[in-house]
């Protein structure tokens, strides 16, 4: 009798144990198979008397394994809750094997049989959380980074810990166009993040509205956002909404009037002024609505005159304030 089936099925290859304690030779073999094919692509051990010992040595032949495996079945074993830190640990570094990644039920499925307990099932499930936050952050930010013509994004309450994924969506921000509108409220991110994300502010210069109410940041992480609003070039946000947060109100005035000195001077609004005569008095001093060659329109007033470059001759309109 072999050692080990395997399956064909469409090019894929399953190593397929089952109602069989795992042999030191059976390991072995195995691991041979992992190590030297691109092929296999489903792990079936079910009932083999697994335990966390040979699943963490499973787990680092795994790793480095050129297969592209996404499906393991491990059910009717021996994992307790140690083996939970080695699959989550797997599971990061493999993310292809979604069956256990993208929804908690079909990883407890096939995990049934096992001794994780009450630890080993808390452990497990937020550590999942963790890991869905985390992948989430990142296949987001490959997006934004080649792929994304997205004006707004929303990402309230999205309280993801990994601190690389963040830097990398944030990262992609940098060189984005397209982007004028991020939420980001409810999210934790904490000064930390925050630095991470004022890096981002340094280098966009298409953002115009940011909203990080209730992150849980104070002094430090206001004066890494008032830094960037200071820094050479001047980025182009007109909105940045900071409620429920623990910045003093010195530092908000601050910040404030960093944002109201992003706006273009009164001298360029008086020389389009002159260019366009069709002015208005409005409720609260002059008010002139400006229409790009996108259609876009731009509101101006006395205390905010928010002004884009204009690809052509401003269409300046009347408009009510």
């Amino acid at each position: 009798m072999k050692e080990y089936k395997t399956e064909h099925f469409r090019y894929s290859l399953t190593i397929y144990y089952k109602k069989n304690l795992l042999s030191l030779l059976q390991m072995d073999a195995m691991t041979e198979v992992l190590s030297n094919s691109d092929e296999v692509e489903q792990l079936i051990l079910r009932n083999t008397g697994l335990t966390d010992e040979l699943l963490k040595s499973l787990a680092t032949v795994l790793k480095r394994s050129p297969s592209e495996v996404t499906v393991i079945n491990l059910n009717l074993n021996q994992i307790g809750p140690p083996g939970v830190n080695v699959l989550l640990d797997l599971l990061q570094a493999k993310p292809q094997i979604k069956e256990l990644l993208y929804v908690s039920s079909d990883f407890t499925e096939l995990l049934f049989g096992n001794q994780l307990g009450d630890l080993g099932v808390q452990t497990l499930l937020s550590g999942l959380a963790e890991l869905q936050d985390k992948t989430a952050a990142l296949v987001l930010a490959t997006f934004m980074r080649y792929h994304s013509h997205l004006q707004y994004l929303g990402l309230a309450q999205t309280p993801c810990s990994d601190m690389e994924a963040w830097k990398v969506l944030f990262e992609s921000l940098k060189m984005n166009t397209a982007l004028t509108h991020i939420i980001l409220d409810e999210s934790n991110l904490g000064d930390n993040v925050i630095k991470l994300f004022a890096e981002a502010l340094r280098s966009n210069k298409t953002l115009r509205k940011v909203d990080l109410d209730n992150n849980c940041f104070g002094e430090v992480g206001g004066h890494y956002l008032l830094e960037a609003l200071r820094s050479g070039g001047k980025c182009s946000l007109e909105h940045l909404s900071l409620e429920v947060n623990y910045i003093s109100t010195a530092l908000m005035a601050n910040i404030q009037q960093e944002l109201e000195s992003n706006i273009p001077s009164l001298l360029l609004l008086a020389q389009l002024v002159n260019e366009n005569k069709d002015i208005i008095k409005g409720k609260f001093g002059v008010g002139i609505t400006f229409k790009t060659e996108d259609d876009t329109f731009i509101k101006a007033n006395y205390h905010q005159i928010f002004l884009k470059c204009l690809r052509s001759e401003a269409d300046c309109r009347q408009q009510p304030f």
